[in-house]
């Protein structure tokens, strides 16, 4: 005799749970809470996600086949390259404005759990990469279509600038009001507006 069907979406499950891990942090959020938001019972959580760390394991890479893709897929538009870049730096700088200041669950994660937990830190780290990699991709054509110097290096440019991507993500966790997360933007975004005879942030020396 099959077992009783599933009654819930699982991706919805999933989704609302995320939003869980999202708003309150991991340590801050118990079974129970999952149980009350996602709406489907104990058992039935359990036995589709496993338990609390299983289940924010599947939340961080649902949330990076979801917003951290979305970014990506930004950065890969056609068009402006640096265009692509400044419009996705404006969106952090609006992430959750009018209702709970979310941030980024991977930035999050890293500065919750990382320190200690080294599994979930790789995680992080790789899901980020992939961040780093659309932002390299971007500044090489910005390279070739002469929106930024010939001698740049694009490599060290992707990793600065998805380093203050999460900087600005925990200011705006922080409630750092708008008006200030787009200055602090405009002022990080600066720098891929050099000339060729400027080094990027003296960091060659």
């Amino acid at each position: 005799m099959s077992g009783r069907p599933k009654r819930f979406d699982e991706t919805e499950a999933l989704d609302a749970a995320m939003s869980v891990f999202w708003i309150h942090g991991y340590d801050a959020t118990s079974y129970d809470d999952l149980v009350r938001y996602v709406g489907i019972g104990r058992q039935s959580l359990y036995a589709t996600f496993g338990n609390k760390r299983t289940l924010y394991v599947k939340c961080i890479e649902r949330y990076a086949d979801t917003v951290t893709q979305r970014a990506v897929d930004l950065l890969g538009e056609p068009g402006r390259p640096l265009r692509n870049i400044r419009r996705w730096f404006t969106q952090l700088s609006d992430v959750g404005l009018g209702r709970e200041r979310r941030g980024c669950l991977l930035t999050n994660t890293a500065v919750e759990l990382a320190p200690h937990d080294p599994a979930l830190a790789r995680l992080v780290r790789t899901r980020l990469r992939r961040v780093e990699k659309a932002l390299h991709e971007t500044l090489m054509r910005a390279a070739e279509v002469g929106e930024l110097a010939q001698d740049v290096d694009t490599r060290m440019l992707a990793s600065y600038l998805l380093n203050a991507a999460q900087g600005l993500l925990v200011m705006n966790r922080l409630g750092v009001g708008r008006k200030k997360l787009r200055e602090i933007a405009a002022v990080t975004l600066s720098v891929i507006q050099m000339d060729s005879h400027t080094k990027f942030l003296e960091l060659r020396s």
